[in-house]
């Protein structure tokens, strides 16, 4: 069996000159520059895989006219500085954010909550005035600055003018994320939010994070299947003549690799189960790699000395975290150091009305 194509290196999309590589998937490249008037900039470099690339000028060109749109409705966001060619490749240039974070990252490393919860409060009524879509709204495409200001990014797909609908359904999906990573800085959000005037659009609050639940562990379900090809969070290899997907993150220090072998129903479910925790940001034996075609396997990695267990007292504080997720466990978990309990590979996990 052929091997996948090999995508060209990252280090291909580094130049003498001092780029650096920020992040990467199989689209496109953000990396650190300088523009020719000496200011630092971001360069989002396109390389759409195959014909995708012909389409390339245009995403730069609809990023770009994104940005200027946003930024006439008042909406925060980097600067556009042009569209270039870079390497024989099409790239939108654009201003450096000073200090900047994704969202995520300022909640989990304990930035100013409240100021940072009102500050996207308000930044939440602006994109809903604007009637702004942005139909990939997460909280790594909310950028803090070095100042605690929030600014929107990843815009290519990005409108105004959107139906009420749209612009309501991004939000429930931040919503759902931003419950999973720190449920305090979402009641202090809402609560700006209608301190602001922004009232309560989807109804009781119970209700809004009900179908926050649902609609992030129906969104985490799909984004399994990005898991099997090339992208930000894995690779595609060549093993024994058959194609293996492989994650870029290495196995945490102190967990031991394990290989489970079995047929490819067993193998393909235990590895969307590991992902699909892993999204979900749920304490989980780390998913390393999975065969695409036989024989097949899966490699994963737990802390040292991990057992299988069922037991309540450590698997409580796991609990609270599926709930927060909208999601149901089954079978057994992995009992970590008598201290926590880890989703394993003999959990399954389903959301309630679809529990075994």
């Amino acid at each position: 069996m052929a091997g996948p194509k090999k995508s060209r290196d990252a280090r291909d999309l580094v130049s003498p000159a001092g780029q650096s590589l920020l992040k990467r998937n199989v689209k496109r490249s953000v990396l650190a520059d300088v523009a020719t008037d000496g200011r630092r900039s971001l360069l989002k470099v396109f390389h759409a895989p195959g014909l995708g690339r012909l389409r390339d000028r245009g995403r730069a060109r609809r990023e770009e006219r994104a940005h200027l749109l946003l930024r006439a409705a008042g909406l925060p966001c980097a600067e556009p500085l042009g569209v270039e060619r870079v390497g024989g490749r099409w790239a939108l240039r654009l201003g450096w954010i000073e200090g900047a974070v994704p969202l995520s990252h300022a909640i989990r490393h304990g930035r100013r909550r409240v100021a940072l919860a009102g500050r996207l409060a308000a930044l939440g009524l602006a994109a809903e005035r604007a009637r702004l879509a942005h139909p990939d709204l997460h909280a790594g495409n909310i950028l803090v600055d070095e100042r605690e200001e929030v600014l929107l990014a990843d815009l290519g797909e990005a409108r105004l003018g959107a139906a009420e609908g749209s612009v309501r359904e991004q939000w429930i999906q931040l919503a759902g994320e931003l419950l999973e990573l720190d449920p305090r800085f979402l009641a202090a959000t809402g609560a700006r939010w209608r301190a602001a005037g922004g009232g309560d659009t989807a109804g009781p609050i119970a209700r809004f994070l009900d179908e926050a639940r649902c609609r992030r562990a129906s969104r985490m379900a799909r984004r399994v299947r990005v898991w099997r090809r090339e992208s930000s969070a894995t690779r595609l290899e060549t093993e024994d003549g058959r194609t293996v997907v492989r994650t870029r993150a290495e196995a945490p220090l102190g967990w031991e690799i394990h290989r489970l072998e079995g047929d490819r129903q067993r193998v393909e479910a235990t590895w969307a189960t590991l992902v699909r925790a892993t999204l979900h940001r749920l304490p989980t034996a780390a998913p390393l790699g999975c065969a695409l075609a036989p024989p097949w396997f899966v490699e994963y990695a737990v802390p040292r000395g991990s057992t299988r267990s069922e037991g309540s007292e450590l698997a409580a504080p796991l609990r609270v975290a599926l709930k927060r997720s909208g999601l149901d466990a089954a079978g057994e978990l992995i009992a970590h150091g008598g201290r926590a309990a880890l989703v394993g590979p003999e959990t399954i996990l389903s959301t309630p009305e679809q529990a075994p």
